[in-house]
């Protein structure tokens, strides 16, 4: 039976060939939501999402006070690199690259999961599913570069859906919902056996 380590693997995540990354990453303000229809605002930064330019395409957003950021010019256009390291069959993801390098990946009591660091527990264990066969994967049943994937939490009946920003749509955070509403996103393999010293 393989070992944690040959198990565990580098890889970026695309939603509609969009990189995921920390939200924060791709924007010149903290990148706020829900301040409309009475709704309490909810800080999304640290949250992984995509945000679709170009910024003038959020103009009307701007405009209504959904939201005051602006998406930067020098915003990476890559996915930030994410370390899944195995345990169980399952795995805790870590950011790798970027300003986050080095955070875990936690859900929260707003089911936004956001990157954290200097916790005293790690990252919950999350369960890899293809995203048509509904198995669940571990990385010796990826043997592509790419394989279209499902993410669930800790908890039964959930997954990481993608929550979409403004009238519309051109980006979002991901955030754990039920399991009908679940986002399927593109798991590209960068290294297999990745060391977690590296």
């Amino acid at each position: 039976m393989p070992n944690d380590f040959k198990m565990s693997f580098t890889a970026t995540l695309l939603i509609n060939g969009h990189p995921v990354r920390a939200m924060d990453e791709f924007t010149d303000l903290p990148v706020t939501v829900g301040a409309h229809a009475g709704n309490p605002t909810v800080d999304v930064s640290q949250a992984l999402g995509v945000l679709m330019g170009p910024d003038a395409e959020w103009d009307s957003e701007r405009d209504s006070g959904l939201i005051d950021f602006h998406l930067l010019d020098t915003a990476p256009c890559s996915a930030c690199l994410l370390y899944f390291r195995h345990q169980q069959g399952k795995y805790r993801v870590y950011v790798r690259t970027g300003a986050y390098a080095g955070f875990g990946w936690y859900t929260c009591a707003d089911q936004v999961p956001r990157l954290q660091q200097g916790i005293s527990v790690p990252p919950p264990l999350w369960t890899l599913r293809h995203a048509y066969s509904d198995q669940v994967l571990t990385l010796d049943k990826m043997p592509t570069g790419r394989t279209p994937i499902c993410l669930e939490p800790p908890g039964a009946q959930r997954s990481i859906s993608l929550e979409g920003i403004g009238d519309r749509h051109n980006g979002g955070y991901l955030k754990v919902a039920g399991a009908g509403s679940r986002t399927r996103l593109s798991l590209n393999i960068v290294e297999r056996e990745a060391d977690w010293l590296a």
